[in-house]
């Protein structure tokens, strides 16, 4: 097991690692100024992801208040493989990710696509294409 699971990210065709993973972001977030939050919200994950620690994410407020909680990295490690046995993913596979980084589900995918080594085309859900 590498020390960091979330070093390297397959994106639009290219293999990202180290100072790459956040320069793409950056650079994301500088092409999408029309949705600069959908953007600088997949770069905050991805740079919590890279730095290895886990990931901050928010309850969705159903019963009180929205809380905040983190999910340890070997936690995300264990969905991710959970999942790569559900659906039967291997190293290459593509999979798309519409899933707004505001809430988990895009989060996880997020994590899923660095720990497995998936392609990963990003594309903005309809939901926030049309606010």
């Amino acid at each position: 097991m590498r020390p960091n699971q979330f070093d390297r990210l397959k994106v639009d065709g290219r293999v990202l690692e180290g100072a790459a993973i956040p320069s793409y972001f950056d650079a994301l977030e500088e092409v999408n100024k029309s949705d600069a939050d959908w953007a600088q919200k997949l770069r905050d994950t991805a740079i919590q992801l890279v730095e290895g620690d886990g990931i901050t994410a928010f309850t969705s407020g159903t019963t009180g208040p929205p809380k905040q909680f983190h999910i340890p990295a070997k936690d995300l490690v264990a969905s991710a493989e959970l999942t790569r046995d559900a659906f039967g993913l291997r190293a290459g596979d593509r999979v798309l990710h519409c899933l707004p980084c505001d809430y988990i589900a895009g989060k996880l995918m997020l994590a899923r696509a660095f720990r497995l080594g998936t392609r990963y085309p990003l594309h903005r859900s309809t939901r926030q294409r049309d606010r």
